[in-house]
């Protein structure tokens, strides 16, 4: 006669329930990156990963879930398989990722891109990319889409000049590897801070004050992202050609305005970047260049001074009431 096992000792000889997979899902419909990563790049032995991983999804189900996904992620998705690469192509994204999209295709595509990074693969280090983003925000309720999901989303390792996790110096010279000037946006705390715009017609000329973050400055011009919410301003790029004054005014000194955050970037890199400049002629290539500049973390531009394109050649925003600074405003503008 067979011996008869009581059910907990079932239980206990039975294989382990084996748990299904957690979903890359969460409640608020966003992906979780880490749990994408182990799906689509899996440790085996095949350089690809596959596209059964996942199962065969419906297509409506696979553009719903593009259009949630992270910069990064829709990277990695469009490596999956052609399919996926063309559904990342027509998915419902938000604007801002998919000029950013547009934007990595441009550079990593580029013809001489790979000669553009030693620099910034020897000097980039990481940041709180949140934290940064964080700190903006303390100091006005609106940033551009662009330069947020640019902060927060965008890979190091494809930087091309504004950067947080790059070394705040001033780099005298240009090559195909960096841009000259002084890289602001790695300042930390980063600070807003306060140009105007005039308006000079008769009978009502007036002036306004508009928030303004400096990304860039060199010995010629300087580069503010305005934040300011007005449809007209918001999101879009003053490139000052002369910043030397006290006061810089969007309105009627010599500049000009950019759409958007993106658009800088693509152009400044179809101009001088891995585009079409060859690092093999003349002094644009990875020659020796002058050593930088390491520039200290100066206090708040208390005096609002512009004496060197070291400073910050406008007041900080958060002080843009106090009397000082109305005062000056308004004698430079009469």
């Amino acid at each position: 006669m067979g011996q008869r096992h009581s059910s907990a000792s079932k239980d206990r000889d039975a294989p382990p329930v084996q748990k299904p997979h957690s979903s890359p899902f969460r409640e608020t419909h966003y992906i979780d990156e880490e749990a994408v990563s182990k799906l689509f790049l899996r440790e085996d032995s095949s350089p690809y990963p596959s596209f059964h991983t996942l199962g065969p999804l419906p297509v409506e189900l696979l553009l719903h879930c593009f259009s949630f996904m992270s910069l990064k992620a829709l990277i990695v998705s469009r490596g999956v398989s052609m399919e996926w690469r063309r559904l990342v192509g027509i998915a419902n994204i938000i604007p801002a990722r998919r000029r950013l999209l547009h934007l990595y295709d441009t550079l990593i595509n580029s013809r001489y891109f790979f000669y553009t990074r030693p620099w910034t693969l020897d000097n980039v280090k990481p940041f709180d990319r949140r934290e940064y983003i964080n700190a903006l925000l303390r100091q006005h309720t609106y940033i551009p889409p662009d330069f947020y999901f640019y902060i927060l989303e965008w890979p190091e390792r494809v930087v091309i000049d504004c950067w947080p996790g790059l070394p705040f110096v001033d780099c005298p010279t240009k090559t195909i590897q960096r841009r000259d000037g002084i890289n602001f946006l790695a300042k930390k705390p980063p600070q807003l801070s306060t140009l105007i715009r005039t308006n000079d017609e008769w009978p009502n000329p007036k002036v306004e004050l508009v928030p303004a973050l400096l990304t860039w400055r060199t010995s010629h011009g300087s580069e503010w992202l305005i934040f300011d919410e007005r449809p007209d301003l918001f999101g879009r790029v003053f490139i000052a050609y002369c910043d030397d004054g006290d006061v810089i005014d969007i309105g009627n000194d010599d500049g000009m305005l950019y759409d958007d955050w993106v658009a800088v970037r693509r152009e400044w890199w179809r101009r001088w970047g891995g585009s079409t400049h060859s690092p093999f002629l003349g002094n644009y290539g990875p020659s020796t260049v002058g050593p930088d500049h390491v520039l200290p973390v100066k206090p708040t531009n208390d005096n609002f001074l512009n004496n060197s394109r070291h400073d910050v050649p406008a007041p900080p925003w958060s002080r843009r009431q106090e009397p000082q600074f109305q005062q000056r405003l308004f004698t430079i503008w009469q």
